[in-house]
């Protein structure tokens, strides 16, 4: 045989062999390439998109988180605010109910005297022919009224509503 004809046809073969490779075997290639390609490629978006997605939900999130702070805090105010109302609300009550019960002491010690008085009136005493010892009776009765009385209103007020 000769060289150059084997030579020739191996050529031949060769670009047959290039033909069927083109037309049948890089096709399908080059395809399953660029689906891969394209699948790397919407993996890589997806994963920018979930990370630009994390940090807008990481804005919201603290943004949320001051709202409800703040919140708190004016809840918080507000509710010190209601409190501090209430212990005045009870300051006053109790001040008004202490001076309502000084108030009654008082008349109660003033009937408690007048009545300690009409029962140790000199008048009496002078009918019955005892006028010194009523009178000392009296002005004993009176004194020993009027201090215990003092002491009785400061007591209850001291007790009541804290007042020296």
């Amino acid at each position: 045989m000769n060289i150059n004809l084997t030579l020739i046809a191996q050529a031949i073969s060769f670009a047959v062999f290039i033909l069927f490779t083109v037309k049948f075997v890089w096709p399908p290639l080059m395809k399953a390439i660029e689906e891969r390609q394209k699948q790397i490629a919407d993996g890589l978006a997806a994963g920018e998109q979930g990370k630009q997605q994390l940090e807008a939900s990481g804005k919201l999130a603290t943004e949320e988180l001051g709202k409800s702070r703040a919140r708190a805090a004016e809840i918080i105010a507000h509710a010190e605010k209601r409190g501090l109302q209430m212990i005045e609300e009870a300051k006053a009550s109790a001040k008004a109910e202490g001076d309502r019960l000084v108030a009654g002491a008082k008349s109660e010690i003033q009937q408690e005297v007048s009545s300690a008085k009409e029962r140790n009136d000199p008048a009496r005493s002078h009918e019955n022919g005892d006028d010194t010892q009523g009178e000392a009776q009296l002005c004993a009765n009176t004194a020993n009224w009027n201090v215990g009385g003092t002491a009785l209103v400061h007591r209850l007020s001291t007790a009541l509503i804290g007042i020296e």
